[in-house]
C-alpha cells in the first residue's frame, strides 16, 4: 500500500504522513463542500450549508469540543495504523480495520440491551444483512490477503514467485 510505501521505503515518519493525509483530506473536500454549497436541498436551500455549519460552530462550544475530539480520535486512530503498518504490516491493519466495525456494532448492541434503551442501537430487521454484509467483509479481507484460500477462484501465483520487497511488506508475524 501507499502508507506501507511510505513507512518503508520513504523517510516519513508516521505523524508525517498522517498528518498529509489529513492536509490531503481537507484539498479534497473544500472542492466537494463547495459543491455541495451549490446544489439544492432543504439545509437553507442547499445540500449542505457551509456558512451555517460555520455559524453552529463558532456559537456553540459543545460542539467545538465534540468536532476537536473527533478530529484528535480520528488523528490518534491513523496514527496507531501508521505504526501498525510500519511494525507488523498492511495485512494486520486491514484486519484490525475491519474488526473495528464489529466491535462497535457489538458496543452498540451491548449498549442498548445491557445498559439502557436509550443508547446503543436495536437488533433490527435488516441487522440480519447487516451480519452477512460484515462477514463477507472479513472473509473478502482474508481472502485478498492471503489468509484463507477458495479453490474455485484459483490460487495466487506461489509466495517463491514474489519479489521479496512484496513478501516483506505484506508478512505479518501475528497471522
Amino acid at each position: 500500500t501507499l502508507e506501507e510505501h511510505l513507512l518503508t521505503g520513504c523517510a516519513a515518519s508516521s505523524l508525517e504522513t498522517v498528518g498529509w493525509e489529513g492536509v490531503w483530506g481537507c484539498v479534497f473536500m473544500v472542492p466537494v463542500l463547495l459543491v455541495l454549497n451549490t446544489i439544492p436541498g432543504d439545509d437553507h436551500d442547499v445540500y449542505e450549508s457551509l456558512p451555517d455549519g460555520l455559524h453552529m460552530l463558532q456559537g456553540c462550544s459543545q460542539l467545538q469540543v465534540l468536532v476537536g475530539t473527533w478530529m484528535m480520535s480520528i488523528a490518534l486512530y491513523n496514527f496507531v495504523g501508521m505504526q501498525l503498518c510500519r511494525n507488523l504490516s498492511a495485512v494486520t491493519r486491514c484486519l484490525v480495520d475491519c474488526m473495528r466495525t464489529g466491535v462497535i456494532w457489538a458496543l452498540q448492541l451491548g449498549l442498548h440491551y445491557f445498559v439502557s434503551a436509550k443508547y446503543g442501537h436495536p437488533w433490527t430487521a435488516n441487522s440480519k444483512l447487516q451480519l452477512m454484509g460484515f462477514v463477507l467483509l472479513m472473509l473478502g479481507t482474508f481472502v485478498y490477503n492471503g489468509i484463507i484460500t477458495i479453490p474455485v477462484f484459483g490460487r495466487r501465483r506461489d509466495q517463491t514467485q514474489l519479489p521479496a520487497r512484496v513478501l516483506q511488506a505484506t508478512w505479518s508475524p501475528t497471522v
